[in-house]
């Protein structure tokens, strides 16, 4: 084998491992974008989901208040309701 053979051998060596490894790398990008797409949905729907909670605590002391307003002018014990704040 001359010396011409010789190199033209290990280009294509090269460039075969250089294929593997750049469908490798690719790959790899891949299954890390398909990550990132799903870490940002799981993202949106925690986000949905502290909206609608703070939405409920917000309705829910609304509703506290309200019981707390009427217990002060209906029943058998009814109060004097609290100054304004």
């Amino acid at each position: 084998m001359d010396v011409t053979e010789f190199a033209r051998r290990q280009i294509e060596s090269a460039r075969t491992t250089l294929l593997a490894e750049t469908e490798r790398v690719a790959d790899h990008a891949r299954h890390i974008h398909a990550d990132a797409q799903a870490g940002r949905r799981v993202a949106g729907d925690l986000e949905r989901l502290i909206q609608y909670a703070t939405a409920a605590l917000r309705r829910a002391a609304q509703l506290e208040g309200m019981e707390e307003m009427a217990s002060y002018t209906t029943g058998p014990e009814a109060r004097t309701p609290p100054p304004a704040a």
